[in-house]
């Protein structure tokens, strides 16, 4: 009679019974997306472009600098990008999708003051070259704000607004990981004016300067100070011609008594 080792032969099947099991839990796991945001996200790359258009010609803007803060996380979803409002930038939270093309104007400048204010750390950093090209690469999916906050010095009169961009954007119904931006530039006007160039606040502030402008009088630095001086010496001449009026009462008045 032949005698079979049952553990022996069980063993072989155990582990290949083991091994099925774990394929199987595998594929549930691949099949159903748990979590889908552990699976991996194509990362993207954005892009600049700078140039300045004068005289039917186009100069490249080298040596600006640019900042890149994320803002908003974004996630792929079967139906469009859902975004989500990065910490720093909570107050400005909205539906970040449905926004136009005035919207996120709007949206970026707000999120400049709030990046300026809060002092949002940037997640890129970028230097236009030659060719006014630069280029920010492995970024996550998100809506980033693209920040001019250096210009070279021959590029100082060329102003930009602030620009939101997403990665990846749809484009003609596709995803675009990478992100080609054109900022637009324009000739920068004069300062805006200062505390020290409001109407009675040139260096003399205070009720004199509220009169100056009721009076319609100069205001700038200079002709205030002149008009300072000339008031100072009026009333140095009104103290003395009062002083000697006093004394020449007084010595009437002594005669008088004699």
């Amino acid at each position: 009679m032949k005698v079979v080792d049952i553990d022996r032969a069980r063993g072989p099947r155990l582990a290949w019974c083991a091994r099925l099991a774990f394929m199987a839990v595998l594929t549930v796991l691949v099949m159903c997306g748990v979590p889908a945001a552990s699976m991996a996200q194509e990362l993207g790359s954005i892009s600049l472009f700078c140039s300045f258009e004068e005289g039917g010609e186009s100069a490249p803007l080298a040596g600006d600098a640019y900042t890149l803060t994320l803002v908003a996380s974004a996630q792929v979803e079967d139906d469009g990008i859902l975004y989500k409002t990065a910490a720093p930038f909570g107050e400005l939270d909205r539906d970040w999708a449905s926004l136009d093309a005035s919207a996120l104007r709007e949206a970026a400048r707000l999120a400049r003051d709030v990046a300026v204010r809060v002092g949002a750390a940037p997640v890129a950093e970028l230097v236009t070259d030659a060719a006014g090209h630069a280029v920010a690469s492995g970024l996550q999916p998100g809506l980033y704000l693209l920040l001019r906050v250096k210009p070279a010095e021959p590029n100082a009169s060329k102003v930009a607004e602030p620009v939101l961009v997403s990665v990846p954007s749809t484009v003609d119904g596709s995803l675009l990981y990478d992100v080609a931006v054109y900022p637009k530039f324009e000739q920068g006007a004069h300062p805006s004016p200062g505390p020290g160039d409001e109407p009675g606040h040139d260096g003399v502030g205070g009720p004199l300067g509220g009169l100056l402008g009721t009076l319609g009088l100069p205001q700038t630095g200079d002709a205030a100070c002149g008009l300072m001086t000339l008031f100072v010496l009026l009333g140095v001449a009104f103290v003395a011609s009062g002083a000697r009026t006093s004394t020449g009462a007084c010595a009437e008045g002594e005669s008088e008594a004699e």
